[in-house]
């Protein structure tokens, strides 16, 4: 049984990051027209000059390095918190867009 905690623990950890990353990008670095680093920033100079989705694009970025990283650098338990955390930041990118109150409250934030 409290193996199954930690396990979930961890997974709840992990989508608890990328939405919080997800969210910094969306309220910050996309509005203020800054580029972030890695796969990110590329999705965001990808999105600004073709107006692709940003989470798309971050999925995309990542699936190379994943592979990579599944064959270097770890065994399956790496591999499943990588993908969960890949998977939750680029849906959670382009679905807080979808959010209303969300959106509202970003524009205000970043008008005033």
């Amino acid at each position: 049984m409290n193996k199954y905690w930690i396990n979930s623990r961890d997974y709840f950890l992990v989508a608890l990051g990328a939405l919080i990353q997800a969210i910094s990008l969306r309220i910050f670095f996309v509005p203020a027209n800054l580029a972030s680093g890695g796969v990110s920033g590329i999705s965001q100079l990808i999105n600004h000059f073709t107006g692709w989705p940003i989470g798309l694009m971050i999925l995309i970025g990542n699936v190379p390095l994943f592979a990579l990283g599944w064959r270097f650098l770890g065994g399956r338990r790496f591999a499943m918190r990588t993908a969960v955390a890949i998977v939750t930041y680029s849906l959670l990118t382009d679905l807080l867009l979808k959010i209303p109150l969300f959106t509202y409250y970003t524009n205000i934030l970043i008008n005033d």
